[in-house]
């Protein structure tokens, strides 16, 4: 549990996954402590890091490291990373937009200028 624990805290994604598996892979029930590395990314995204932006979105895009596949919310950090200049985050939300409808993108651009209106606060 200890090396679990260091594991999380350090960002690294391995340990969600093990986590997941301990929770029979569904994210949503998991306590924030088993839901570190996310955490961890997310801080990094608050703090600005691009890299952390489009990590996200690959894994809402890709259901990596036990996270829920979630096109909305990949396409919304899809979207923060490209604004940021990740080049790769351009191609990836364009490809992950032709499996969405309108009604979900118009979502996932919301999402995004509701994350960066928080960061303003």
């Amino acid at each position: 549990m200890f090396i679990l624990r260091l594991a999380m805290k350090q960002g690294r994604g391995r340990a969600l996954c093990v986590a997941a598996e301990r929770n029979e892979g569904n994210m949503g029930e998991l306590d924030l402590e088993f839901n570190g590395a996310v955490q961890a990314i997310l801080a990094r995204a608050a703090d600005g890091d691009p890299d952390a932006l489009y990590d996200l979105g690959l894994l809402y895009a890709t259901g990596r490291e036990g996270v829920i596949p979630d096109y909305i919310e990949a396409h919304k950090w899809f979207n923060l990373a490209a604004l940021s200049g990740v080049d790769e985050a351009k191609a990836e939300r364009e490809e992950l937009a032709r499996d969405m409808s309108r009604t979900e993108i118009a979502e996932a651009q919301k999402q995004a200028r509701a994350w960066l209106q928080s960061l303003a606060v």
